[in-house]
C-alpha cells in the first residue's frame, strides 16, 4: 500500500501542516468522535484553507487527490474489526450450541430461557461497539471529503487567473495512484488550462477507467470514432454515452454502425443511446436502427433538448429484468427469511445461465452473514453445471448481510487491485428478500452512498431483484447506473 508514502510526499512538498494533516487524517484525534465531528471540521477547514490563499488552495488540493488512499487504509481497519467482532460472537454462539446439546441431553426438551454467559456476551458487544465506531468514522469521513470538495470547487473559482497555476500543477502532475481522484477534480472545474490538461491527459492515458472517466467530462471528443472501437468496454461505453449527448446526425451514425458489431451490454447501453439521441424507442435490435437511420438520415434533426425521449424498450430475460450482459455476476441473497423462495431462486438464475453464450463470463456470490469474492469463469457447460449445482446447494439460513454482499460481488467485477485494468465484469444483478439485516452498513441509503463511490470508475449497471418499497434508494441507485428494478 503507497497511501502513506503519498501523504507524506505531499506534506513535504508544501511544507508541514498539521491543520490539514488533521483535517483528512480519519484517525486524528484533534476530532473526537461524536455529533460536532463534521461542524470542529469545517470550522477547522476555514481556518486552515482561507479565501483568496492560493497556496493553501493547492495544500488543499493535494490532500483532496490522497483522501481515497487514507479511506482505504481505514476501511481495512475496520475489516479487521469486524473480524474480531465476529470471533468473539462465534464463541458465543458455539457456548451456546454447547449449552442446547447438553440439556436436550439430560432433559429430553428445549430449555425455557437460556443463562446469559456474561464474559462472554460482555467480550462481543465491547468489540461490536468498536467495530461499529469505526464504521461511523468512515461514514462521517466520506461526508466530510464531499463537502470538502464542493468548497475547494467554490474557492478556486473565486481566485483570479494566475493565481490558479499551483493548484493545476498539484492536479495535472499527480501520479498514477492519485490521477484518478486528480481527474475527477479537474473536470469539475471551470479553467481552460485544466480543460487543456484534461485534453492532453486524455491523449496518451492508458487506464481504460481513467480515459472513460474523461470521455465522460467532455474531454476527447475528437476521438470518440476511435474510442467507439477501442477493445476495452469502459472505453467503448464512455463513448456511446458521449455520443449520445451530441445528438447530431454523425453521431447517431456511428452508434447505429456500431450496433452491427457490438455484443453483450453495451447493445443495451448503444440501444439507450440511440433513444436518448433520436426521442424514439423501435425495437431493441440493431437492424431495426440501421433500417430506420437509412431512410431518414438525409434529412434528420435531432429532436429539441426540452422534448421527452420514450422510455427505451428491452426483452426481460432474467426473473423480469432485461440484460444481454455477457459479462455478469449474480449476487444472490440466501438468508433464513427467504424459505423455501432460495430453492426456486436458484433454479430460475441456473436456468438464465443456461442461455448465455459459451464466451461469455459469470460469476455467483452468495450472501447470508457475510459474502467472498470469487473468480470469473467462461460460461460453458461444465462451468455451468458447477453453478446449478452451487445454486441447488444454496440453504436459507443466518442473516442477510447485503453490504458484504454487494461488496464482494464488486471485487469480482471490478477486483482494486491491480488498477488500471478493465473491470472483468460490465454487470450485478442484486438479488434480495429486502432491507439489510446484518452488516457493516444496514441503512439501505448508506448503502447506495457507498456503492455509488465504489461505481464512480467502473460504470457497471446494476439490476435489482427485491420486493418493492418507499423509499427505494436501492431501486434509484440501480436506475442510476442505467439498470432495471424487478419484483413481487
Amino acid at each position: 500500500m503507497r497511501t502513506l508514502p503519498l501523504l507524506l510526499l505531499a506534506a513535504l512538498a508544501f511544507g508541514a501542516d498539521p491543520g490539514l494533516d488533521d483535517l483528512f487524517d480519519p484517525q486524528s484525534g484533534a476530532f473526537p468522535v461524536g455529533p460536532n465531528r463534521m461542524e470542529s471540521k469545517q470550522a477547522a477547514f476555514a481556518r486552515a484553507v482561507p479565501e483568496g490563499d492560493a497556496t493553501a488552495l493547492a495544500k488543499l488540493a493535494a490532500r483532496l487527490i490522497a483522501s481515497e488512499g487514507a479511506l482505504e487504509e481505514l476501511d481495512k481497519r475496520i475489516a479487521e474489526e469486524r473480524e474480531i467482532y465476529l470471533a468473539a460472537k462465534r464463541k458465543w454462539w458455539e457456548w451456546r450450541a454447547a449449552y442446547l446439546r447438553d440439556y436436550r441431553r439430560k432433559h429430553g426438551t428445549d430449555p425455557a430461557e437460556f443463562p446469559t454467559p456474561q464474559g462472554l456476551t460482555d467480550d462481543y458487544r465491547r468489540k461490536e461497539t468498536l467495530w461499529k465506531e469505526q464504521a461511523s468514522v468512515k461514514r462521517g469521513e466520506r461526508a466530510f471529503v464531499a463537502w470538502a470538495e464542493e468548497r475547494f470547487v467554490e474557492l478556486f473559482a473565486k481566485l483570479e487567473p494566475r493565481a490558479r497555476q499551483k493548484t493545476l500543477g498539484v492536479l495535472t502532475t499527480a501520479g498514477k495512484e492519485m490521477r484518478p481522484r486528480a481527474v475527477a477534480l479537474l473536470g469539475r472545474l471551470d479553467d481552460p488550462s485544466g480543460d487543456e490538461a484534461l485534453e492532453k491527459t486524455a491523449a496518451g492515458e492508458k487506464d481504460p477507467l481513467l480515459l472513460a472517466a474523461l470521455l465522460d467530462a467532455g474531454v476527447g471528443g475528437g476521438g470518440l470514432a476511435a474510442h467507439l472501437r477501442d477493445e476495452r468496454w469502459p472505453v467503448r461505453a464512455a463513448a456511446i454515452r458521449a455520443l449520445a449527448r451530441r445528438r447530431d446526425a454523425d453521431a447517431v451514425s456511428l452508434l447505429v454502425a456500431r450496433g452491427i458489431e457490438e455484443k453483450g451490454r453495451l447493445l443495451d447501453d448503444l440501444h439507450d443511446a440511440l433513444a436518448a439521441a433520436t426521442g424514439l424507442a423501435p425495437p431493441h435490435d440493431p437492424a431495426a436502427w440501421a433500417g430506420w437511420w437509412e431512410g431518414v438520415k438525409p434529412g434528420f434533426a435531432p429532436p429539441p433538448p426540452s422534448s421527452e425521449s420514450s422510455q427505451a424498450e428491452r426483452p426481460a430475460n432474467l426473473l423480469g429484468i432485461p440484460t444481454r450482459s455477457r459479462r455478469i455476476v449474480l449476487c444472490v441473497e440466501r438468508s433464513a427469511r427467504l424459505g423455501h423462495s432460495v430453492g426456486l431462486l436458484a433454479e430460475s438464475l441456473a436456468d438464465f445461465l443456461d442461455t448465455l453464450p459459451a464466451d461469455a463470463l459469470f460469476a455467483v456470490v452468495p450472501f447470508g452473514d457475510g459474502a467472498a469474492a470469487v473468480r470469473m469463469v467462461e460460461a460453458n457447460a461444465g462451468n455451468k453445471a458447477k453453478a446449478r449445482a452451487q445454486l441447488r446447494r444454496l440453504e436459507p439460513e443466518g442473516e442477510a448481510d447485503l453490504w458484504a454482499g454487494l461488496a464482494a460481488a464488486f471485487e469480482t467485477a471490478a477486483p482494486s487491485r491491480p488498477r488500471g485494468r478493465e473491470p472483468v465484469a460490465d454487470t450485478i444483478v442484486l438479488v434480495c428478500g429486502g432491507p439489510p439485516t446484518e452488516g457493516l452498513f444496514t441503512d439501505p441509503y448508506q448503502i447506495a452512498e457507498e456503492i455509488a463511490v465504489r461505481n464512480a470508475l467502473p460504470r457497471l449497471v446494476i439490476h435489482l431483484l427485491a420486493p418493492g418499497g418507499d423509499p427505494d434508494p436501492l431501486g434509484r441507485l440501480a436506475a442510476q447506473s442505467g439498470g432495471r428494478r424487478a419484483g413481487p
